[in-house]
């Protein structure tokens, strides 16, 4: 299940700028399936910093303590409901 992938930092064959992760992988994909309208939690109880800008910012973001696990809770919550 994607869900699960969310908090795997193995590196994937996806390289654009940097190297992404199976979790990043999931991430994107579980957005363009469910048609999620906030990102990167389908219902918005996690944001990032304002002025969000480019991939830096995201890795800047996803690496930080726990923010894999956050993220991987609120997609479960999401799913169960959508």
């Amino acid at each position: 299940m994607l869900i699960e992938k969310l908090t795997d930092e193995s590196p994937s064959q996806v390289f654009e700028l940097f190297s992404y992760t199976i979790g990043d992988v999931a991430l994107a994909l579980l957005r363009d399936i469910y048609c999620a309208p906030d990102w990167p939690s389908p219902d918005g109880s996690i944001q990032m910093r304002k002025n969000f800008g480019d991939f830096r910012d995201y890795v800047e973001f996803i690496r930080s303590k726990g923010k894999r696990k956050q993220i991987q809770q609120s997609w479960k919550i999401y799913s169960q409901t959508h």
